[in-house]
């Protein structure tokens, strides 16, 4: 069976929940859909996202396994 993410990426899900593409870490219906449980879209994480993160001293990683 196919994916929808990658794994070495980093993604924002429902409520601003970041999680990199592994099957653990996503969750099934992400992982395989690239929607989440809600049925919205995941959103790729882009390199703008991470810089404006570190303008507020956040991580850009992953809730679960902490990957970046």
């Amino acid at each position: 069976m196919s994916t929808a993410l990658d794994e070495g990426t980093i993604y924002i899900g429902d409520n601003g929940r970041m999680f990199c593409g592994r099957l653990e870490c996503a969750g099934a219906s992400a992982h395989f859909t690239g929607r989440d449980i809600s049925g919205q879209f995941v959103l790729r994480l882009t390199d703008a996202d991470r810089q404006e993160l570190a303008k507020y001293q956040l991580a850009a990683a992953c809730e679960v396994c902490g990957a970046k």
